[in-house]
């Protein structure tokens, strides 16, 4: 059964708190520093019991490989993938016909597989990101072209002999046999880099039964990719020169291995629990702009602390961890602002909420969350209509209320900030955008000439006084 967020529940949920039994998505878990007992990195802690989760696994994290065929086809796109393809097909058909055009084939061919096998490699351990060309291509070593060579020889061995006892029959059935479990045979040399263990049949024949239907899909779409190369080629092979002939044909070669190599560490990847190959959640990447978690603050704690209170319908108890949090100290960004200031109005707490309400005010002036400020500010009045934000907080409020179709409520904005802070250097602003309101919205011309010109003669020098002047006289006062 998959789990689903405790909190989200249209999110998958990736950790399980073994206590309360609840799973939580990566956004609702606590993430801290590990120490001591539990190594290095990261461990995600419940947001309710505040212990150590349980990972649920890759099931939880990706999607079965049949879902995103596409990513497989787009995956050799990607630049070193690209780049190497097309290099190495090139030189290929280059070195046809060269002195010696062999030797360097063979080792091209070689680098080409060892490309896939690292793709392969990588994208088990849980990264679906290729590797960098010059970083790890070159540098892997002959280890994982031997391991597979000395797999293939095996193999091939083992075939002979077959010939030798059975026939050509028997060297049919044993084709068909090595076909279908040859994807098994690789899944478990890229899991221990031993080829003699990956051909045990004990081994090899256990995976697709671990796997179950999956490595079945697999293995059909394995086939198509192995026969796909050629079926390309024989449409164009009548009218390609030899040396296109060549080039392409190393082109779709290339590409169509690291497609199904990939495809394979997927797999691996996705059915670890049940083959017993051990993956970590640091381990998984997705993209290459993907970044890796980093340690909640106090802040981002108590944020998912109350986040889960609130979901266990604890009001009272989340009220009282935010009230100690910030005691002690602590910070209240807009997140939990919000969250905080929500609480005190579902429990009718007034004094604390209109106490509370500057802050969040300031906080969503700053974000420009105008939609949300207008609502705090319209319920603080209602409670309280002495109800005093801080002045910039104020002066922006009054203009959204004037530009959402609140021209009254916003007159009497200004003429709050206007005589609660007298000296602010912005109160003949705060007037003069009164009488725009009192003009052309409330047709109250008297009105707004009477506060012009007090402007002018209360604040002469003001930088805004030359365009309460224009506007005086643009409405014949």
């Amino acid at each position: 059964m998959k789990n689903t967020c405790y909190i989200h529940p249209t999110m998958d949920g990736k950790w399980v708190c073994p206590e309360c039994g609840n799973a939580f998505c990566s956004d609702c878990v606590i993430n801290r520093e590990a120490g001591g007992y539990y190594g290095q990195g990261l461990i995600r802690c419940c947001p309710g019991c505040v212990v150590p989760t349980n990972w649920v696994g890759v099931s939880g994290t990706i999607k079965p490989f049949w879902t995103r065929i596409d990513k497989f086809f787009s995956y050799p796109f990607h630049a070193n993938p690209l780049i190497l393809i097309i290099a190495i097909a090139f030189l290929d058909a280059v070195l046809l016909s060269a002195p010696l055009g062999w030797f360097f084939r063979v080792f091209l061919s070689a680098l080409m597989l060892n490309y896939a096998y690292l793709a392969l490699r990588r994208s088990a351990q849980g990264d679906l990101t290729p590797p960098k060309m010059y970083d790890e291509a070159l540098t892997a070593g002959a280890g994982p072209v031997l391991s597979q060579l000395v797999l293939f020889v095996l193999l091939a061995v083992a075939g002979g002999m077959i010939t030798g006892l059975a026939g050509v029959l028997g060297l049919v059935f044993y084709g068909v046999i090595v076909m279908f479990f040859l994807p098994s045979m690789l899944i478990i040399l890229a899991m221990d880099g031993n080829p003699i263990r990956a051909m045990n049949p004990v081994v090899f024949m256990a995976l697709p039964f671990r796997i179950g239907g999956g490595y079945f899909i697999m293995w059909v779409f394995l086939v198509c990719l192995l026969f796909a190369p050629a079926s390309l080629l024989y449409t164009v092979e009548a009218v390609l020169p030899p040396f296109w002939y060549e080039f392409f044909g190393g082109l779709f070669s290339n590409y169509y291995m690291i497609v199904a190599y990939h495809l394979m560490g997927y797999v691996l990847l996705q059915y670890h629990d049940k083959i017993g190959y051990e993956v970590k959640y640091e381990d998984i990447k997705q993209s290459d702009e993907q970044t890796a978690a980093k340690p909640d603050n106090r802040a981002a704690e108590a944020a998912k602390r109350t986040t889960f209170l609130f979901a266990e319908g604890k009001y009272d108890e989340a009220i009282e961890y935010i009230e100690q949090h910030r005691a002690q100290g602590g910070e209240l960004p807009q997140e939990l602002s919000e969250k905080y200031y929500a609480l005190l109005k579902m429990k009718n707490k007034k004094a604390p909420l209109l106490a509370h309400a500057p802050d969040l005010l300031d906080q969503l002036t700053e974000s420009n969350a105008k939609v949300k400020t207008l609502d705090v500010y319209g319920e603080c009045i209602k409670i309280d209509a002495a109800f005093l934000p801080e002045p910039k907080a104020l002066l922006k409020i009054a203009g959204w209320l004037a530009e959402t179709g609140n021209p009254k409520i916003a007159i009497s904005a200004y003429n709050k900030f206007a005589k609660s802070y007298p000296d602010n250097r912005d109160v003949p602003l705060a007037y003069f955008r009164a009488a725009q309101i009192f003009h052309d919205r409330l047709m109250n011309q008297d009105k707004a000439k009477g506060l012009l010109k007090g402007i002018l003669k209360k604040f002469p020098d003001h930088a805004i006084a030359p365009k309460v002047k224009n506007y005086l006289q643009y409405i014949g006062g």
